[in-house]
This record gives C-alpha cells, structure tokens and sequence, in this order.
C-alpha cells in the first residue's frame, strides 16, 4: 500500500511539472508584475471579487 501510494504521488507530481515555456510566460508577466505593467489585487480585493461572484 506505501509502495502504491508513494507512485502515486510521484505519478501527480510528474503531472504538475512545468514547460520551459511555461517557465518563459511565469517570467515574463512576473517582470511586467514588477514594471507595474499589468494589473494586480490585493488580497482584500480578490476575497470582495470572490465573495461578489457567487
């Protein structure tokens, strides 16, 4: 049962593991993040967002 469960979560894992240009996208948005190029929310905001769109 470990032995099946230790695959098992080396099988997600796998599953979970990004592209070289997933990678690319993550930096470029962080640096446009960090320009104050794109739009952002604090964490007040989203939870409103969350809350309104129910």
């Amino acid at each position: 049962m470990i032995k099946a469960l230790a695959e098992s979560y080396q099988n997600h894992e796998q599953e979970l593991m990004l592209s070289e240009e997933q990678y690319r996208m993550i930096d470029i948005r962080r640096e446009a993040h960090l320009k104050g190029e794109s739009k952002s929310f604090t964490w007040e905001q989203v939870k409103q967002n969350a809350r309104n769109a129910g």
